[in-house]
């Protein structure tokens, strides 16, 4: 087209996007009870893959949340303090990378909990938010979610699969 400028045109800011990442490691692998060879394709990423990830969002600038089981935010150390030093968020995923809908309210409760401190523990603050592994939610995590948020224990921001629509929004 003539007339268009397009160098402008490609400047100008077009959308927003929320960029997210799931950095499960061998959490997974770990409550599975996984073969050595598929615990070798999880340590994938924190060997190779979150570094690659934070060198390419730290060449453009560019924010992220993490959303990061407890097991793998303490066990791989040297991750969580990269993800925090490049001024990127955290936020809970589990523990071990749990399917929220075999969990009963007990367990729900302590694997929340026990991944919201976790967060807390590195960060000084509330997790950014919560994503279910598998996007998967048992009857009671939202309630369980609920009362986390009500305490400020954790910052509002939910991610849920609507596939239905009828997921409530915390």
């Amino acid at each position: 087209m003539r007339g268009v400028d397009y160098h402008f045109a490609m400047d100008a800011p077009r959308l927003t996007v929320a960029l997210t990442i799931d950095h499960d490691a061998i959490s997974d692998s770990i409550r599975r009870g996984d073969s050595p060879v598929k615990f070798s394709h999880a340590e994938f990423g924190p060997r190779v893959g979150a570094k690659r990830i934070l060198e390419l969002l730290a060449s453009r600038a560019i924010p992220a949340t993490w959303f990061v089981p407890g097991h793998t935010l303490t066990t791989f150390t040297d991750d969580t303090d990269a993800i925090l030093a490049g001024g990127h968020e955290l936020a809970c995923h589990g523990w071990f990378h749990e399917d929220f809908a075999e969990l009963g309210l007990d367990q729900t409760r302590d694997v929340l909990g026990r991944s919201l401190e976790a967060v807390r523990a590195v960060t000084g603050a509330a997790p950014a938010g919560f994503r279910a592994p598998y996007w998967s939610l048992g009857t009671q995590t939202l309630d369980r979610l609920r009362t986390i948020t009500s305490r400020r224990l954790l910052e509002v921001r939910v991610s849920v699969d609507d596939v239905d629509g009828t997921a409530e929004r915390a």
